[in-house]
């Protein structure tokens, strides 16, 4: 993603440092992004943040839609939009 002045910035990720995803949703996050298992989940969030030179945009995800960050053990990171399916939310989700 690239800012106003051409830099290339992440997106920001609210990180929750409780969070502690059951296997089966680590799996599906990992399918959706298409990255290995050796990827842990390093925050989640349902609120876009972009930053603009007129302050912070705030863009709400669709419901069910969470934007998730992973992490490798090098420190390659990826972003994406992940929707769960067929799974009770027993973990706070919703």
């Amino acid at each position: 993603m690239r800012n106003l002045r051409g830099h290339s910035e992440a997106p920001s990720v609210k990180a929750m440092s409780d969070l502690n995803p059951s296997p089966e949703r680590l799996q599906q996050i990992r399918q959706q992004l298409e990255v290995s298992s050796a990827f842990e989940l390093i925050g989640a969030t349902r609120v876009l943040d972009i930053y603009t030179s007129f302050g912070v945009v705030q863009v709400p995800l669709p419901a069910g839609e969470f934007l998730v960050s992973l992490q490798a053990p090098g420190g390659c990171r990826r972003f994406g939009v992940v929707r769960f399916v067929g799974l009770d939310d027993q973990e706070g989700w919703a």
